[in-house]
């Protein structure tokens, strides 16, 4: 009896271990190249990859979404066609880094007239806005949502991501495993770091006790940190504002 006892509780421990599991960790770099060559973003296998903004919509909408720059085109007429979509605001912005043809080239952003964006994600808010008591409350719809996205498209790998990387975290619930199949995978673009996170995201960590004070800057100098930020701002990925939520 004792033993079997043991053999309850262990199991017990272990299914509350696996519904308590959170996202592996991956930069706002990784994400990208997974969602623009579909494959997971850790092994590198072919896969069909979502990334979802776990953002409010004013968020989304007011700060902006990741995106892939399809054309570069420069005061000259001169365009360009960066491979996989991948532009890099390099040297404090002042700088566009990118591959055309896998030829790296860099170019001025002040000698570029437009780039051509598209959104690469799909916004599903864990928070909503209540006008009648004027404060955030919990989606209520949220799992359903991710679930129906999954399942639609038949997806192998979801990438949640929020601010800095505590509701990315925060997101992947009981509920939410129990909703998808089991051979979904599921990551966050944030930092490995004992299920604090907080580094990574859209903004990145505000670093206050840093000189610079505010979050998310290409190019700021994250690396003098105790942990880097791998944030979608500081990485200088691609960003489109005024992308509707709907």
């Amino acid at each position: 009896m004792r033993r079997a006892a043991v053999v309850i509780v262990f199991l017990a421990l272990v299914a509350a271990a696996v519904g308590a599991a959170q996202p592996a960790a991956v930069t706002a770099v990784q994400a990208f190249d997974a969602v623009q060559l579909q494959v997971d973003p850790l092994t590198g296998q072919a896969a069909k990859v979502l990334l979802v903004d776990v953002r409010t919509r004013a968020e989304w909408y007011w700060i902006g979404a990741p995106a892939a720059a399809t054309l570069v085109t420069m005061d000259d007429g001169r365009t360009y066609t960066p491979d996989l979509g991948k532009v890099v605001l390099a040297l404090e912005g002042k700088f566009l880094d990118f591959a055309e043809n896998r030829r790296p080239r860099r170019v001025r952003v002040s000698k570029v007239a437009s780039v051509t964006l598209t959104p690469v994600a799909v916004n599903v808010p864990l928070k909503l806005w209540d006008e009648a008591t004027a404060t955030m409350v919990d989606n209520a719809d949220f799992v359903a949502q991710v679930a129906d996205l999954v399942n639609a498209g038949s997806y192998d790998v979801v990438i949640f991501y929020c601010r800095s990387g505590h509701r990315s975290q925060q997101c992947v619930t009981d509920d939410l495993i129990a909703a998808l199949p089991v051979t979904v995978s599921l990551f966050e673009i944030d930092v490995e770091s004992e299920g604090l996170g907080g580094y990574g995201g859209f903004e990145g960590s505000t670093y206050g006790n840093a000189f610079i004070g505010y979050r998310g800057f290409p190019g700021r100098e994250t690396r003098f940190e105790e942990i880097p930020s791998v944030s979608w701002e500081d990485s200088g990925l691609p960003i489109k504002i005024g992308v509707s939520p709907f």
